[in-house]
């Protein structure tokens, strides 16, 4: 691109997630949300789980008011390492960075780095997922060897429906986002980025699987 003599701008927005309001994410199913998914896959056979969503929600209504020592607990291993992080955005927030961008002056030729400045770890992420789920004791362990899979049948099938899907992301540290052209952009018009924490995804994790979850699984098939 840069080499030709056509005008452009380069605008590379972080990973989506839910409205920073609603939580709501439009049904989506990729990264985090798919993420979700995919141990939700790996723990439903679990005869704690109970072998069918019917189960599961029910299950998990049951566990709505107790504490994250109380949920159903299994142990698994994942692929990854706790401390990479990830640049999880607020979908309003990406829209209204980008919106700040394309109406800025002098952007010709430039690339623009959307990102919060607040990445939460995969830990933390997989710590939201599991109280959205009611469930515990599925950790991050490193880029280990399969052959090394014990006979967990969970652990197999998290190899199957996240590990492999999953793996570069979990594996893999963040580049170094180069965010000038941006920040200039948004202090000029007095924009603030919307941080991402670890009780704010907490809350997106919540209101997907209250809110998102049947319809997405009955989009999928899967209901």
């Amino acid at each position: 691109i840069r080499a030709s003599t056509l005008p452009w701008t380069i605008i590379q927005p972080a990973i989506f997630s839910g409205n920073s309001e609603t939580a709501f994410t439009g049904y989506d199913y990729r990264m985090g949300y798919g993420l979700l998914l995919g141990l939700l896959y790996a723990v439903l056979p679990d005869e704690k789980i109970g072998g069918s969503l019917e189960a599961f929600f029910e299950k998990r209504e049951k566990l709505k008011n107790c504490s994250p020592e109380d949920y159903i607990s299994v142990p698994c291993r994942m692929k990854g390492y706790p401390n990479v992080t990830k640049n999880f955005m607020f979908i309003d927030d990406i829209v209204g960075q980008t919106n700040v961008i394309c109406e800025s002056d002098n952007i010709a030729s430039k690339t623009f780095h959307v990102i919060t400045k607040k990445p939460i770890t995969i830990a933390q992420m997989l710590d939201s997922i599991q109280k959205a789920l009611r469930i515990k004791d599925v950790e991050f362990s490193g880029n280990f060897d399969t052959a090394e899979l014990s006979k967990n049948k969970l652990e197999r099938r998290a190899l199957k429906f996240v590990d492999n899907a999953f793996n570069s992301y979990m594996t893999r540290w963040e580049p170094h986002w180069e965010t000038k052209n941006t920040d200039e952009c948004l202090k000029k018009a007095n924009y603030k980025r919307i941080d991402m924490t670890p009780r704010k995804f907490d809350w997106l994790m919540e209101e997907y699987v209250n809110k998102e979850l049947p319809t997405v699984l009955k989009n999928l098939g899967r209901m």
